[in-house]
């Protein structure tokens, strides 16, 4: 039995989590049947990267993106550069950058897309809860969470890379928590790897896959998830 520390921390959770446990349960099943989960780059550079063209063929056609967490902007500056016609709305906790909007109290709007890229694994299970639940007030029918995040079973922590992480996503969960709200989900792996690969950077990659598999982890860095919000007939 949970001592009263713990179920006090876990009754936070219920309403959100533990209410639908089997629900999600039955999504993950549906999850397993994925055959092949493809595998895509996320490199520095001043054009799309792999991963991020991936998000622009999703979304270039918005009318309106909320970028949840947007950082520098490099992803805004990234999609005006490529003439998108919609509202491009964003949202940072720091100041260090220009954005529409400082608090999460002061987005409004409907959006096409929100994004949240890298910001999860900031968050406790409490937070991504209460703040997905928000979000989808601000998302339009039919609409779209595209979420990068780090995968919990890379065979390198993603502690290693930032002191501020906090929780992990594994991507059956990331899918089942999405499916069971009623969307329907693409998921895809991500590999951080330069543009222009050295002979040194491919070897020590093969060595890397070569051990993964040797050991059952991934090689993948990352994970992105892109769910869209289906409709009650298609549900």
């Amino acid at each position: 039995m949970p001592n009263k520390e713990s179920a006090e921390r876990m009754s936070g959770h219920l309403p959100n989590l533990f209410s639908s446990y089997w629900n999600r349960m039955k999504f993950r099943e549906e999850f397993h049947l994925i055959s092949k989960i493809p595998c895509y780059r996320w490199y520095w550079d001043d054009e799309f990267n792999e991963v991020e063209k991936i998000v622009w063929e999703t979304t270039k056609s918005d009318q309106s993106i909320l970028d949840f967490g947007s950082g520098d902007n490099r992803l805004r500056n990234k999609f005006l550069g490529q003439s998108f016609s919609g509202e491009y709305k964003t949202f940072d906790l720091s100041q260090e950058y220009p954005h529409d909007f400082a608090t999460i109290e002061e987005i409004s709007g409907q959006f096409d897309s929100i994004f949240l890229f890298e910001v999860i694994e900031h968050m406790d299970l409490d937070t991504f809860s209460s703040t997905i639940a928000g979000l989808e007030r601000c998302l339009k029918p039919r609409g779209k969470f595209i979420i990068s995040t780090p995968n919990p079973a890379c065979i390198y922590p993603m502690w290693a890379r930032d002191m501020t992480h906090i929780q992990q996503y594994p991507q059956q969960d990331l899918w089942t928590y999405f499916r069971a709200l009623g969307y329907s989900c693409q998921i895809f792996r991500v590999v951080f790897l330069p543009k222009k690969q050295k002979i040194l950077d491919n070897l020590r990659f093969l060595m890397k896959r070569a051990i993964c598999y040797v050991l059952g982890v991934d090689y993948a860095d990352g994970s992105l998830l892109v769910a869209k919000k289906e409709s009650k007939a298609e549900n």
